[in-house]
């Protein structure tokens, strides 16, 4: 979510978000995203439309976070909890997040992908859903390793590149903060005394629903 509000602070005119969270697509909607994702774990998925002012035929820059193998398009929405199914629903049983991608992208694929979970379903999303000559930002890295579709990245000329912490850009992002431009305070969900860390610690190994950052106060 910090990425897209980048992406969209850089001018990129297309950015295509994914995840298997409705809540954090919602987010990802209100920082910046112009297309969403929403992955599912069956054989159906169905697409929903909305009208807007963004033209959704060429991407100049893409984001492409969590995946699975069938998925729930949502274009250019402005509330994932109030969608409703329109008339242009169509059934997408049997295809992929890439294929999605590729089909916003009017068969072209994005520009840049950006892996921010670091498996290996989540890894072979976002190369196979560069055009060719694209690239691919790795920045999760959950698992120690993932199997790289070689001839893909070969034939298609894919570049990859690794992010892990800073590279000396700590003073632009305090800046960009202070501007406005990161909104950092929607990922704070509580700030707590630090004897209840346990407490808060399980909650967040749970998953609880809305729960992102917490702050623990000595």
């Amino acid at each position: 979510l910090l990425l897209i509000q980048l992406l969209a602070d850089f001018g990129c005119s297309k950015i295509i978000a994914v995840d298997i969270d409705p809540y954090k697509l919602d987010m990802a909607k209100k920082f910046g995203a112009t297309d969403l994702i929403l992955s599912g774990r069956d054989n159906t998925a169905t697409i929903y439309a909305a009208d807007c002012a963004v033209d959704c035929a060429v991407n100049d820059c893409s984001s492409v976070s969590n995946n699975d193998d069938t998925c729930n398009t949502i274009h250019n929405t402005a509330d994932i909890d109030k969608l409703q199914e329109v008339s242009s629903t169509e059934n997408l049983q049997g295809k992929s997040v890439s294929e999605i991608v590729h089909e916003i992208t009017g068969n072209r694929g994005a520009d840049v992908s950006f892996e921010v979970v670091g498996l290996n379903s989540t890894f072979e999303t976002a190369v196979k859903s560069l055009r060719k000559g694209g690239i691919l930002t790795l920045v999760g890295n959950f698992s120690p390793g993932v199997s790289l579709p070689l001839q893909f990245v070969v034939t298609r000329e894919i570049t990859l590149n690794g992010s892990c912490a800073s590279a000396g850009e700590y003073d632009r992002c305090l800046e960009m903060i202070a501007r406005g431009v990161v909104d950092i305070d929607t990922f704070i969900s509580a700030a707590v005394p630090l004897e209840e860390g346990a407490s808060w610690f399980k909650r967040l190994y749970d998953k609880e629903k809305g729960l992102m950052k917490v702050i623990l106060m000595p």
